[in-house]
């Protein structure tokens, strides 16, 4: 590529991250809901012009802490420097134009140790400075090492529609790569949009991360049971419910119209209707009482949490990170586990999970008699970092 062109494209990023930083100040919004706006807006980006710059934007934030956030053109090289294997991208020729004797590793432990070298600024350590403890398992420079890898997107096919799958996306020509733990989820290697195939629109398939997908581990609904699935979101741990049995009846909720309204679309595309939502504050003691007048057979928590463990996913979250913002969740995870238990009938299972790698958010919010839990963590497969116990 030519230096005029990865200039370019440097040049672009750099805007970029200053307005970017600059509005995020103001009012957060999601670094791919910015970029997508930009480009939307900006139509003489081609799509190869967008990755690049979207590249460049996302290796300024990748790197956390390690470096002055003031130094933009340098932070967005050292992104480059840590995040890149190859030799035939934007990470390789920027790194190439701006640094002497640049030639790329593989291993991720390899590129941390040589940056030191070309960046005097740079301290590893630094990474990840709040004075927060991880949950057991996870160590901060394996946290660190997962903002260095291009996250991966995962699909579960419902079991007996595996081989369709496969052969809608051979004919769309996507490539995929089967997963060895896991023989209904496959490694999407392509960045074509997947809710165009027949194979989707039908139900066959949801595009869910891997780490999600083995919370189904710990479920065991029965035939005939009422479930309650707390802050349902867009349904993905009720479809996991479904993929274990069908034959029951669940009760969703969350404070947000407008994601129920998708979770409603998500599960009537399944062609299960035996399900009904409602929108509740949990956190609020006095409002909720009177929308539930049962008690359930299981109840999943999929807490609202700081969402750490998909930080490598959204980077920026650790830039604009402050402790200040765990203790709200922490805060708002104990009442909503607080005021659901309650609902659950004597001896079936409560099942609490987040998406982050916080300690107070996972061990310390577990419900006093849980019987088991584990921190799901599929880093090293380019997949999230997720947290669950059981009740």
């Amino acid at each position: 590529m030519k230096e005029n062109v990865v200039n370019l494209y440097l040049n672009t990023s750099i805007q970029l991250v200053e307005q970017y930083i600059e509005e995020a100040n103001k009012k957060f919004v999601p670094l791919n809901a910015f970029l997508k706006g930009f480009f939307k807006k900006h139509s003489k980006y081609g799509k190869r012009d967008r990755n690049n710059v979207s590249e460049l934007v996302y290796a300024y934030f990748r790197v956390g802490n390690t470096f002055p956030k003031d130094k933009i053109e340098e932070r967005i090289t050292l992104g480059a420097f840590l995040c890149n294997s190859g030799s035939d991208n934007i990470l390789y020729f920027l790194c190439e134009n701006k640094l002497d004797s640049y030639v790329p590793k593989k291993e991720v432990k390899d590129r941390i140790k040589d940056a030191a070298k070309h960046f005097k600024d740079f301290k590893a350590k630094n990474f990840f400075p709040f004075d927060i403890e991880l949950s057991d398992g996870l160590s901060k420079e394996e946290y660190f090492h997962s903002f260095l890898q291009k996250p991966s997107t995962f699909i579960r096919m419902w079991g007996n529609m595996r081989e369709r799958v496969i052969h809608d996306l051979q004919k769309n020509e996507i490539a995929f790569e089967e997963v060895v733990s896991n023989e209904n989820a496959l490694r999407i290697n392509s960045s074509k949009n997947l809710s165009d195939l027949d194979s989707w629109k039908k139900g066959y398939f949801e595009v869910q991360d891997l780490s999600s997908q083995q919370t189904a581990e710990f479920l065991h609904p029965k035939a005939n049971d009422q479930w309650w699935d707390v802050c349902a979101a867009s349904g993905g741990k009720s479809l996991l419910l479904l993929s274990k049995e069908k034959n029951i009846y669940i009760f969703a909720s969350d404070v947000r119209k407008h994601i129920l309204e998708n979770y409603k679309e998500r599960i009537k595309r399944t062609n299960f209707l035996n399900f009904e939502t409602k929108i509740i504050d949990l956190a609020d003691s006095e409002s909720y009482k009177d929308s539930i007048n049962k008690k359930f057979d299981g109840i999943i928590c999929d807490a609202p949490c700081s969402g750490s463990g998909t930080w490598h996913r959204t980077p920026e979250n650790l830039f604009f990170f402050t402790p200040e913002k765990l203790e709200y969740y922490c805060d708002l995870q104990n009442q909503i586990v607080k005021n659901t238990l309650e609902y659950i009938k004597p001896g079936k299972p409560f099942i609490y999970i987040t998406c982050s790698v916080f300690k107070k958010e996972n061990e310390g919010e577990m419900p006093a008699q849980s019987s088991s839990h584990q921190l799901i963590n599929n880093f090293d497969k380019e997949a999230d970092c997720m947290f669950i116990a059981t009740a």
